[in-house]
C-alpha cells in the first residue's frame, strides 16, 4: 500500500542574497506542490524577489531563531493541505529524488506498522566528498519492504522530512532554543513522549560544509562555529542536560566535546575575545535560565 497526499517545503532565510538562492528553490518547485520562505533577516521583506504563485514568502522583520521561523512554515503548509512536510536550508540543495525516496521509505514504515516521527538525511562534507561522523546515534540499520532505513535517536533538519500527523500530535519545535539543538528535541520528544521512531535514508545526501568550515583536531574534523553560535550551542546543551527524554550518550558525548571547545576555540580562533565572550555568557544563561524554565 503506498501513501498519497500533497508535499511542501520549508526554507528559512537569513541575510541571503536573492540571486544565489535561484537553483535551489528553482530544484524545490520542480518537486514540491509549495514552499514557504520564512525570513529571519531582520529588516528584510524580499516579496517581489519571490513571486511565484505555488511560493509563501513569510518575512519577519527580525531573527526569530530557526524553531519559530520553521514553526510558521509547518503552520502555513498544513493550512495549506500539505501532508508531507520537507525541511532545506539556503546553503543546501536538496538531491532530485528525495522526495521519492523520502516517501516510499515512510510508506514502507507505516505499512511496517512502525510510527515514524521525522526521516532524514545523510550530510556528506562538500570538501571532502565524505559523509559526516554521525551525531545523531545510530540505533541500528535494517530493512523494511525492499527500502533500507537506519534508525537513529534524531535527525538533522535539512534533507528531512515529517508528516503532518507526526506534528500535530507532537507539537512544533522548541521556540525557546533559538537554533542549535531544535531538530534533535523535537525527535527525542517525539520519542519519548509518543513512541514514534526517527530514521536516516541511505541514498539521500546533502552535501554542506557544516559550521564556518572545519578543522582537524588530534586526526578528527571538527567544525568551526561562529562566535554567536557557540553562545546557544553551550546555553542550549545545558538546558538539555535538565530534560529526562534526552538521551544518556548525547549528553556525556557533548560534555566531552564542549570541554574541549571551551579551550579550542577561544585559544585557536578568532576572535579570540569574542568566544571566550559568548561561551561564558551561554554557560551563565544556561545556568541561570535553566533555574526558571
Amino acid at each position: 500500500m503506498g501513501y498519497t497526499g500533497k508535499t511542501g517545503c520549508v526554507m528559512v532565510l537569513y541575510n541571503h542574497q536573492p540571486d544565489s538562492l535561484k537553483k535551489g528553490i528553482g530544484s524545490l518547485l520542480s518537486q514540491f506542490d509549495m514552499l514557504v520562505l520564512v525570513d529571519n533577516t531582520p529588516g528584510r521583506d524580499d516579496s517581489d524577489a519571490f513571486a511565484d504563485n505555488i511560493i509563501i514568502y513569510i518575512p519577519l522583520g527580525a531573527n526569530k531563531g530557526i524553531a519559530c521561523a520553521q514553526n510558521i512554515g509547518v503552520k502555513s503548509l498544513i493550512d495549506n493541505g500539505i501532508d508531507y512536510i520537507f525541511f532545506s536550508d539556503q546553503d543546501s540543495l536538496l538531491p532530485s529524488d528525495i522526495k521519492e525516496k523520502m516517501i516510499a521509505a515512510y510508506a514502507a514504515l507505516k505499512n511496517a506498522g512502525i510510527p515514524t516521527g521525522s526521516l532524514g538525511s545523510i550530510f556528506v562534507n562538500s570538501k571532502t566528498g565524505k559523509p559526516y561522523a554521525d551525531k545523531n546515534g545510530i540505533k541500528g540499520q535494517f530493512t523494511v519492504d525492499g527500502i533500507e532505513v537506519r534508525e537513529v535517536y534524531s535527525v538533522g533538519s535539512s534533507g528531512s522530512m515529517i508528516h503532518r500527523d507526526a506534528f500535530l500530535v507532537n507539537g512544533g519545535f522548541d521556540e525557546a532554543l533559538f537554533i542549535d539543538g531544535v531538530d534533535n528535541e523535537w525527535g527525542w520528544r517525539a520519542a519519548a513522549r509518543h513512541g514514534m521512531r526517527n530514521f536516516e535514508v541511505p541514498g539521500c545526501e546533502i552535501y554542506q560544509t557544516l559550521g564556518e568550515g572545519d578543522n582537524s583536531i588530534m586526526g578528527k574534523r571538527v567544525s568551526i562555529s561562529s562566535p554567536a553560535r557557540v553562545y546557544y550551542q553551550f546555553r542550549n546543551y545545558i538546558w538539555l542536560l535538565g530534560r529526562d527524554y534526552v538521551p544518556a550518550f548525547w549528553k556525556w558525548k557533548n560534555f566531552l566535546k564542549y570541554a574541549v571547545k571551551f579551550f579550542y576555540f577561544p585559544i585557536m580562533c578568532r576572535p579570540r575575545r569574542q568566544y571566550m565572550t559568548n561561551i561564558l555568557k551561554g554557560i551563565r544563561d544556561g545556568v541561570v535560565i535553566s533555574d526558571k524554565r
